[in-house]
């Protein structure tokens, strides 16, 4: 697959931008209850992953996907829209790929705030809940995905537990034809990924780690371990899963003006 220049939109105004990344399932469109907020104060920059608008799209996982076109592809569309240095924030899958594009080019990342980052190899030795995630991932890889397939990931993502009547929720319709996106994970994104983010604990980058009190004990000891390893990093934990920073907006955003505050006054 070549790389390509993704989906992009802006809103507010004010140097360096924050931009941000969306989860696997959704896409940017999860940001939107965010932005008017966020762009009060600042220029903030969106970007769909092909992912999300291949998914989106009802396109099943195309096996040459990878990492490095990911990487290229968010490397053209920043100079599209004409960022240099920013303030990188990725929600879940964004927050694995915010991480890797950080590590690829730390010299444009002011600040990274990863929330909930899918890096689930990073504990797969330690923890059951990622090895099995590992696995449901590689099995929806490339094919035609179900609706049991949509809950099984909403369970496995902490957004809800087994016996969850998704399909009664307001927001189903749209999880389900969003669906597609979760078959673009699976082996073959997952090495490169991982081979992307070696050497995350040497990346002197101020980081903010946020999670959910609530969320997939996989998903929890990810953001801990990164937490722990990375030497400029913080912990933030909210109430609720792994949609804790939509259903705590005032604390999520009052953190993240914390941090870059902070990384400016130092």
């Amino acid at each position: 697959m070549e790389a390509r220049i993704l989906e992009h939109d802006q809103a507010g105004s004010g140097e360096p931008p924050l931009v941000l990344f969306p989860g696997g399932l959704t896409g940017w469109q999860s940001w939107l209850p965010l932005m008017p907020t966020l762009s009060a104060s600042r220029r903030v920059v969106r970007l769909q992953p092909i992912v999300n608008a291949e998914g989106l799209a009802g396109r099943p996982g195309d096996p040459t996907y990878d990492a490095e076109v990911e990487r290229e592809s968010i490397e053209m569309t920043l100079d599209e829209a004409g960022v240099a240095e920013m303030h990188l924030v990725g929600w879940s899958n964004g927050g694995r790929i915010a991480l890797d594009f950080a590590l690829a080019h730390p010299q444009r990342v002011l600040t990274l705030t990863l929330i909930e980052p899918a890096a689930y190899w990073l504990v797969a030795d330690m923890e059951e809940s990622a090895r099995s995630f590992q696995e449901y991932l590689d099995g929806c890889a490339g094919r035609e995905l179900t609706d049991e397939d949509l809950c099984e990931f909403l369970v496995r993502a902490g957004l809800g537990d087994a016996g969850t009547d998704f399909k009664s929720l307001p927001q189903w319709d749209f999880w389900y034809s969003c669906r597609q996106a979760l078959s673009w994970g699976g082996e073959g994104i997952a090495s490169s990924a991982a081979a992307g983010i070696e050497g995350f604990e040497r990346l002197a980058v101020p980081t903010l780690v946020i999670r959910g009190r609530s969320t997939s004990p996989w998903l929890r000891e990810v953001a801990g371990l990164l937490a722990s390893e990375m030497p400029e990093a913080s912990l933030v934990e909210l109430d609720g899963g792994h949609a804790c920073i939509l259903e705590n907006p005032q604390q999520f955003v009052a953190a993240l003006a914390s941090h870059l505050e902070s990384a400016v006054a130092s």
